[in-house]
């Protein structure tokens, strides 16, 4: 029995540790809601993104972000930034969080899995650059034109099934819904 004790002691830090941080969370939801309103005012939801990313990185050097959901919701709050930096610390975080839990089952993504935002913060990185995205996530309306396209594509980067391997649709099928989405548009 005095074996046991110190393992009785460590239960409730095991349980603390495996609850996700409900803040992190609030904060993911209201970043995904702003981006599904009907007519969105970017200089608003830029400034609300700004406020998020602020917190997430304090959170982060609080060290209260712990679980695979977490280090999830706080990669999608960073890819929403507007600096490689930014980008840089959600393409680690997704990576984090697909690490923990590679199939995201111990929580609800708030949009796709971890491997598919860790995919999607390397595209944004990458298009942050003005270089080419290796999986296709970027769909971009460029400034002056009508259309949506797939934002430039290294088609030599990674392969379909690399693609697949991430959550991500392969280049035939990005490209048909991207056609749908013109259509829908029109």
């Amino acid at each position: 029995m005095r074996n046991l004790l110190p393992l009785f002691l460590l239960l409730p830090s095991l349980s603390w540790a495996a609850d996700s941080n409900l803040e992190l969370r609030a904060m993911t939801q209201a970043d995904q809601a702003g981006r599904k309103a009907g007519n969105i005012n970017w200089d608003v939801l830029g400034a609300e993104d700004t406020q998020r990313r602020v917190r997430v990185r304090a959170m982060l050097a609080a060290g209260s972000v712990k679980t695979a959901e977490d280090f999830y919701n706080a990669a999608l709050i960073m890819q929403h930034g507007s600096e490689v930096q930014d980008y840089k610390l959600a393409f680690s975080l997704a990576n984090i969080s697909a690490e923990i839990d590679p199939e995201s089952k111990s929580f609800t993504p708030a949009y796709k899995s971890g491997k598919w935002l860790m995919a999607a913060a390397w595209d944004r990185h990458m298009m942050n650059l003005g270089k080419p995205q290796w999986y296709g996530t970027q769909i971009t309306k460029p400034h002056g034109k009508a259309l949506w396209e797939v934002y430039q594509l290294d088609e030599s980067a990674v392969s379909d099934a690399e693609r697949q391997a991430h959550g991500v649709m392969p280049r035939e099928e990005m490209q048909k819904k991207v056609a749908e989405m013109n259509k829908s548009a029109k």
